[in-house]
């Protein structure tokens, strides 16, 4: 058991050394200029893209999942992030061309550079978990770790750079628990 974590974190501290600090410094730039800001990704990759979009609630932040019930309309001066390891599934690809007509600008989180939504986004983040090494995990297990470590520190340095502090983020956390 030891010897299979210490070669998935590996896997994952490697993955995410190689992710260019400039994608991160201008994904941070979009999120802090936007008015709102909406997540959006499928399957596990959804799942982390959820967290991104409470993070950034946390940090008062107004940000919404796609897909959600009490998703509003997507406007100019917003942005969608879309988590999207292929970069080109074809839900998340559609997303981000309707949002790119309605002025929206669009991230990328992908582990493919020239992918369509990576093509379209106006900033993005390329995780390298295909491009590193054969991994020892099934499926797109690497991507979806380096993605939730990703999100995270974008959060970080969105909290940093605004100055948020950590009371802000924890009265703006649920209380309905």
């Amino acid at each position: 058991m030891t010897r299979m974590v210490e070669a998935v974190a590996k896997e994952v501290l490697e993955t995410v050394a190689n992710i260019e600090q400039k994608e991160i410094d201008l994904a941070v730039e979009r999120i802090i200029g936007s008015k709102r800001i909406f997540c959006a990704g499928c399957g596990r990759s959804g799942l982390i893209m959820r967290t991104l979009a409470m993070r950034l609630m946390h940090l008062g932040l107004i940000s919404y999942f796609v897909g959600e019930v009490t998703q509003p309309s997507i406007r100019e001066g917003d942005l969608l992030i879309i988590g999207s390891s292929s970069g080109k599934t074809s839900s998340m690809l559609s997303i981000a061309q309707r949002s790119r007509q309605l002025g929206a600008q669009v991230a990328a989180f992908t582990s493919r550079a020239g992918s369509p939504i990576a093509d379209i986004a106006d900033a993005k983040i390329v995780i390298p978990s295909r491009e590193i090494m054969a991994s020892v995990q099934p499926g797109g297990n690497l991507f979806e770790q380096s993605l939730f470590i990703t999100c995270d520190t974008v959060a970080i340095t969105v909290k940093n750079v605004l100055g948020i502090s950590e009371a802000t983020m924890d009265y703006n956390h649920t209380n309905l628990e």
